[in-house]
């Protein structure tokens, strides 16, 4: 099973050719502040720009996006789509039968789910 985690390698990258944030904004003609967002997982670059890293770095692009998994990562701090999404009233139909679905449809295709 593959991962996401651009912002993870695009890091690794940068600092394997040994470029600072502030170069490879300039390169991209981004804000070394795109860039940072980009490495804490805020935002994510632009296929154009998606398709330029991986020329610069000389890695086809699923190598800026995904990387093997060797265990499953049991993430703390945020809540479960259950707990997110309870099952009960509210004031519209998005708030009950649209998440209760996604909820169903996502524990179905990942049953190891948490």
């Amino acid at each position: 099973m593959k991962t996401l985690c651009f912002s993870e390698n695009f890091r690794a990258f940068r600092e394997k050719e040994g470029l600072t944030q502030k170069a490879i904004a300039q390169s991209l003609e981004v804000s070394p502040r795109t860039v940072s967002q980009w490495e804490k997982g805020e935002k994510l670059p632009t296929v154009p720009q998606v398709l330029l890293l991986s020329q610069r770095f000389g890695v086809p692009v699923e190598d800026l996006f995904y990387a093997e998994d060797t265990a499953p990562v049991q993430k703390s701090g945020m809540e479960s789509l259950t707990e997110l999404y309870k099952i009960g009233s509210g004031p519209s139909s998005s708030h009950t039968m649209g998440p209760e679905k996604a909820c169903i449809l996502f524990k179905n295709a990942n049953p190891t789910a948490t």
